[in-house]
């Protein structure tokens, strides 16, 4: 379990995916308020 959240949070998955959408407002404004390990719960907590 280590070594694929490891590989999704800093090689294939959120490192492309900010790469695609980093020039959306919308997206910063989601990866501001939203954390890479647990997107549903939000930076502020549940």
């Amino acid at each position: 379990p280590l070594l694929i959240t490891s590989l999704l949070l800093f090689v294939s998955g959120v490192p492309i995916l900010e790469k695609k959408y980093k020039n959306r407002q919308d997206f910063r404004e989601y990866a501001k308020i939203t954390p890479k390990f647990v997107p549903f719960i939000g930076k502020k907590g549940l």
